[in-house]
């Protein structure tokens, strides 16, 4: 049975794969939007001070006051815009994030449970051979272990033994053989479930970061935004633009207020290739010897004679 969860959760992780990458996309374009926006706003403020220097504000001081608003509008629209695009994001992500963490605990569980098997397997198997040990010696057909295992792989005895000793010799050989055709199969792919399990934990490491990541900027753009709507309101502009001094007080802050969210969308877009990079080696993971994973008709037998063993 646990073969089969396997394989079944290494499907539930690349589908998690696909989903957390398609999500870094959507953070990122969030970002690089957020990002042309606010340089439009940056490029409007470069706008003001030409007419500054070339006298149409003088002339038309009007000008001021459009400008002003046009800019805080377009602003404040667009970033509450983005706030609601993160806010759908944040929720999706959230859920994923969960359903990765759950598929890797589950994983692990099921890998764990696999060598618990192997090992009960292997106690079982050493009970049955001391039992046998035990019976041959005392009808005198073997010394030690090591003649009953030759015995048992070459039936190689003169001894008669009665009808039962018989058949337990008989499953003691085929079950060896069993327990070695698993062991093999099973110990082949250790490194397969391994990077398996590797990948899983990456993959929640990355939910989890970029979960925190996109809260951290979600919480940005929303300061940001009601930091506009309180201290660049249409009142405030139309009270305060004949002040020549505090207008340009007034356009150095907003420009210190974007540079703070222009930076932020940086990092955002930097957080976003990294995990990207990130993901892409989860996937190797996840892909990794593809020949030496089992197959799913693979995993069925091992799980039909993992049985037979345990039985």
């Amino acid at each position: 049975k646990s073969y089969g969860i396997v394989a079944q959760l290494r499907q539930d992780l690349k589908l998690h794969h696909f989903d957390l990458a398609n999500i870094i996309q959507d953070i990122s374009l969030l970002a690089d939007s957020t990002k042309r926006d606010a340089e439009k706003t940056v490029r409007t403020l470069s706008l003001r001070n030409k007419f500054l220097k070339n006298g149409k504000m003088q002339a038309k001081p009007e000008l001021d006051l459009k400008i002003w608003g046009k800019a805080i509008g377009e602003q404040v629209n667009s970033l509450e815009a983005s706030v609601e695009k993160a806010d759908l994001i944040i929720t999706v992500l959230a859920k994923l994030q969960k359903d990765v963490a759950k598929a890797q605990d589950n994983l692990e569980t099921e890998i764990d449970k696999i060598k618990k098997s192997l090992e009960s397997s292997v106690k079982g198997l050493r009970v049955k051979l001391a039992d046998l040990e035990q019976k041959m010696k005392s009808v005198g057909c073997v010394n030690n272990s090591g003649e009953l295992l030759r015995a048992i792989f070459t039936l190689g005895i003169a001894c008669a033994f009665d009808n039962p000793t018989k058949i337990k010799l008989a499953n003691a050989r085929a079950s060896l053989h069993e327990e070695e055709a698993i062991l093999k199969a099973i110990l082949k792919r250790m490194g397969y479930f391994d990077d398996l399990v590797g990948a899983a934990k990456e993959l929640t490491n990355q939910a989890s970061g970029l979960l925190e990541s996109t809260r951290q900027f979600r919480a940005v753009l929303a300061d940001t935004a009601a930091e506009l709507k309180t201290d660049y309101g249409d009142a405030d502009i139309a009270e305060n633009m004949g002040d020549v001094d505090f207008a340009n007080d007034f356009a150095e802050e907003l420009l210190n207020t974007l540079t703070v969210l222009l930076k932020e969308c940086a990092r955002v877009s930097k957080d976003c290739l990294d995990r990207k990079h990130a993901m892409d080696t989860a996937l190797t993971g996840i892909n990794l010897d593809l020949d030496e994973a089992p197959k799913e008709e693979e995993l069925v037998q091992l799980n039909a004679e993992d049985n037979k063993l345990s039985a």
